[in-house]
């Protein structure tokens, strides 16, 4: 079982750098579901019917690859209710979750400031 303590620290940085000499942001925002969560989220249409440590396995894939690429990593928890809240009226898209996360990064960094 997965916790938040359990979540990859890599420090801090800024949301949005950009690495210099190159057009791709420098921190990459991913979401990151609590193993308490992750059911009901993953009932949400459009979500891909897994299991949490399938999941899990995948995202470190992607944290791999993004670090590799010379990317920071920002990760931003969603919480169900939170995010059916935020969703309202939207369409549940990729695109929207998307959107959801870097709104979470975005309102983190303004706490920060």
């Amino acid at each position: 079982m997965h916790t938040q303590s359990q979540m990859p620290q890599f420090g801090s940085w800024e949301s949005g750098a950009r690495i210099p000499g190159s057009t791709q942001p420098y921190t990459a925002v991913l979401p990151w579901y609590e193993e308490v969560d992750f059911a009901e989220l993953s009932a949400i249409a459009g979500h891909e019917r897994q299991d949490y440590q399938t999941w899990y396995l995948k995202v470190m894939q992607t944290v791999d690859d993004l670090l590799r690429e010379g990317n920071a990593i920002e990760f931003v928890t969603v919480r169900p209710a939170a995010y059916f809240a935020w969703l309202r009226d939207r369409p549940n898209t990729l695109e929207a979750r998307r959107d959801y996360a870097k709104y979470l990064a975005t309102a983190s960094d303004a706490a920060a400031a």
